[in-house]
C-alpha cells in the first residue's frame, strides 16, 4: 500500500469520526459562548480538540487490538498497520499539544491537563474504558465539559462568564452518558471474549436499552424545562427533534438486520450530538 493510501486508512480509522461530529462542534460551541469570536480562535481550538481526541483514540486502537479482531473492526488498519506504531503515533500528535500548553491562559492549562489525565487513564493506569460506567463518564466528560472549556478559554480567560453557562457542557455531559452506550451494542462478543465490562456485556442488551431510554428522555426533559423556565429560550423546543432521533437510533439495534445496523445507529448517534450542538449555539446567535 502507498504512502498516501496508508495515511486515508489511518484518517479514516482512527481521526475522523466523532472529531469532526462531536468533539468539535462542542469546541466551537464553547468558543462562540465566550463572545471571542475569530479565524484564530475557531481554528486554533478545532486543531487542539482535534489532537487531543485522536491521540486516545489511537491508544484505544493500541489497546483493543484484540478485542477488534474477534469484533471484526479495522480490519485494514490490522492488514496495513503494525500495533506497534500506534504509540509512536500518539506520541507526536501529544507533541503538538505542547505550545498550546506553553502559551495558553491558566484556565486552558488546566483543561489541557485534565485532558491528558483522562487520555493516559482512559486506556491505561485505572483503564477506566473497562470499568463499568466510568468509561461513559470518561467519554461523555471529555465529548462535554472538557471540549467545552478548551473552545471557552482558547479565546477568553473570563472564568465567571464560564461558570454562568455550565448548565450547557453538564447538559452536554449528561445526555452524552445515554448517548455513549450505543457503541458497545456491536461488540458484545468481543467484549465478552475479552471481558471487558461494557453495560450491554453486563447487565443485557434490553436493559441497557431500558437505561439508555431513561437517560435520554430525563436529560432533555430537564434541559427543556430548564430552557424553557429559566432561560426563556424558545428555542429549546428544538431539542425535541433530537430526542426523537436519539430514539430512532435506539430502535435499530433492538432487532437489527445486519451487523451494519449497529454502525449505523451509532453514526446517527454522533450526527445527532452535532444537531444537539447547533441548537446550543442559536442561544448565543439568535
Amino acid at each position: 500500500m502507498e504512502l498516501s493510501q496508508k495515511i486515508s486508512l489511518l484518517f479514516s480509522e482512527v481521526f475522523i469520526g466523532m472529531i469532526l461530529v462531536v468533539v468539535i462542534p462542542t469546541a466551537l460551541l464553547g468558543v462562540v459562548a465566550s463572545g471571542e469570536i475569530s479565524a484564530l480562535t475557531l481554528l486554533g481550538s478545532m486543531f487542539l480538540i482535534g489532537i487531543l481526541q485522536v491521540t486516545p483514540n489511537v491508544l484505544n486502537n493500541y489497546a483493543d487490538w484484540e478485542i477488534d479482531r474477534i469484533n471484526k473492526k479495522r480490519e485494514m488498519m490490522h492488514k496495513h498497520y503494525k500495533r506497534e506504531a500506534l504509540p509512536l503515533i500518539a506520541g507526536v500528535l501529544i507533541l503538538g499539544t505542547i505550545p498550546f500548553f506553553v502559551y495558553g491562559n491558566v484556565y486552558l492549562k488546566a483543561a489541557i491537563i485534565i485532558a491528558y489525565f483522562m487520555l493516559i487513564n482512559y486506556n491505561f493506569l485505572i483503564k477506566a474504558k473497562d470499568v463499568l460506567f466510568l468509561n461513559y463518564a470518561f467519554i461523555a466528560l471529555f465529548y462535554g465539559p472538557v471540549a467545552f472549556a478548551i473552545g471557552f478559554f482558547f479565546s477568553s480567560s473570563n472564568l465567571a462568564l464560564f461558570e454562568s453557562l455550565l448548565w450547557m457542557p453538564i447538559f452536554i455531559f449528561c445526555f452524552n452518558m445515554g448517548f455513549a452506550v450505543i457503541k458497545d451494542y456491536g461488540d458484545i462478543e468481543g467484549d465478552k471474549a475479552e471481558r471487558k465490562m461494557t453495560l450491554p456485556v453486563v447487565i443485557g442488551k434490553e436493559n441497557t436499552l431500558v437505561y439508555q431510554f431513561v437517560v435520554i428522555t430525563a436529560v432533555f426533559g430537564a434541559m427543556l424545562y430548564f430552557a424553557l423556565v429559566k432561560l426563556n429560550w424558545k428555542l429549546s423546543l428544538l431539542l425535541i427533534i433530537p430526542y426523537l432521533i436519539a430514539m430512532y437510533a435506539m430502535r435499530l439495534v433492538i432487532s437489527p438486520k445486519s451487523r451494519s445496523a449497529y454502525s449505523n445507529a451509532s453514526n446517527i448517534i454522533r450526527t445527532n450530538a452535532l444537531l444537539v450542538m447547533v441548537i446550543l449555539a442559536l442561544y448565543f446567535l439568535v
